[in-house]
């Protein structure tokens, strides 16, 4: 009977590490939230080819711009992947998608913009480019 006890222990260690790791795959990688950390350094990715585009052309991108076949790919280098679907980041409203705002004219005359990403809690994170 001994035994038996054991090896019913065992088998509920093992089940807990399976679940483990599986919430560990489907949030993006890591336990620790790899999958946000992806979608941060892709949208700071995308924020400064928006920055490196105006720069080069001497104004902001528009929206149709600001995609993985848009003009500011070139600056952007590889487009950022969506952790969460293993495709590029697109304009969307689901976690591993980002947001793009055109630049506004700020009152000392530089353009403000900005590109947020929606993290996998549905919150997004914003970064700004100037020009």
């Amino acid at each position: 009977m001994k035994g038996g006890k054991r090896t019913w222990l065992w088998a509920l260690v093992a089940l807990a590490v399976v679940i483990v790791a599986y919430a560990a795959i489907s949030s993006g990688g890591s336990p620790g939230g790899g999958g946000d950390a992806a979608v941060k350094a892709g949208v700071a990715a995308i924020a400064r080819g928006c920055s490196a585009y105006a720069g080069a052309n001497g104004s902001g991108p528009g929206v149709s711009d600001v995609r993985p076949d848009g003009d500011v790919a070139q600056y952007v280098g590889t487009w950022p992947t969506n952790p969460f679907t293993g495709g590029p980041m697109k304009p969307g409203t689901q976690p591993g998608d980002y947001r793009f705002s055109t630049a506004i004219r700020m009152p000392g005359g530089e353009y403000r913009g900005y590109v947020s990403g929606v993290l996998s809690n549905g919150e997004t994170y914003s970064v700004e480019f100037n020009y």
